[in-house]
């Protein structure tokens, strides 16, 4: 007979429990074991075998949407970038920013994507799908740009991490070294953010004792 079997997307018990009520056979679980502290805690935990009954302390190595996005940042060479990704890391930073003591220069940052990239099993870059939100959205149009952060990061990113540069010379650098996204972390305003030619992660200061209006309205002030 024919086996159903699914491919992608293991994180845990509950997902192989979804795919078994739906009549699916078989799944493959990868990354998730790759990234498990555990390996056979992890496998345990999946309940592969259905008689079992459900694990009261699962383990699972791999991401979990919406609960938990964490980026290492500062990385120089790429088997620290592997050991970050084998830990949980959704995202690997490289600094760019010129006075870093850890600035990296464009081979070793390359070093670093190939390293992320086979950790991941890919070969080119993460698209990170932009929103059509506009700046009118506020915090709806921060919430749709989060959910497809989190959706790539299933996967580690590698960010570029820049400081009042020139735009021009970003793109380039991202397009020489092939980075998923950037981050910007100067005084480049909003606007800078649409000339870059992938995703944007925009640090903002938020003004201590800022407690006029209420928690929308404080937000709305943050995110324009």
């Amino acid at each position: 007979g024919i086996v159903v079997a699914a491919l992608s997307g293991m994180q845990g018990e509950e997902d192989v429990k979804r795919y078994r009520e739906i009549g699916v056979g078989m799944v493959l679980i990868g990354e998730s074991l790759m990234r498990a502290p555990d390996v056979k805690r992890a496998v345990e935990g999946l309940r592969l075998d259905p008689t079992l009954p459900p694990s009261p302390t699962a383990l699972s190595g791999a991401y979990t949407q919406g609960l938990k996005m964490s980026k290492v940042c500062g990385v120089m060479i790429p088997e620290d970038a592997t050991e970050a990704c084998r830990n949980g890391a959704n995202m690997i930073g490289c600094i760019f920013a010129k006075g870093s003591k850890r600035k990296v220069t464009r081979e070793q940052a390359r070093k670093i994507v190939d390293a992320v990239r086979a950790f991941g099993e890919r070969e080119g870059r993460v698209d990170v799908k932009r929103s059509d939100a506009t700046e009118e959205d506020g915090v709806i149009g921060l919430g749709k740009r989060t959910i497809a952060l989190s959706t790539a990061a299933r996967r580690p990113l590698v960010v570029g991490v820049f400081q009042d540069d020139d735009m021009e010379e970003i793109n380039e650098i991202v397009d020489d070294v092939g980075l998923d996204l950037v981050q910007l972390h100067g005084d480049e305003g909003w606007e800078a953010s649409r000339d870059c030619s992938v995703g944007v992660i925009r640090v903002v200061n938020v003004e201590v004792g800022d407690t006029e209006g209420g928690a929308e309205e404080r937000a709305k002030r943050i995110v324009g």
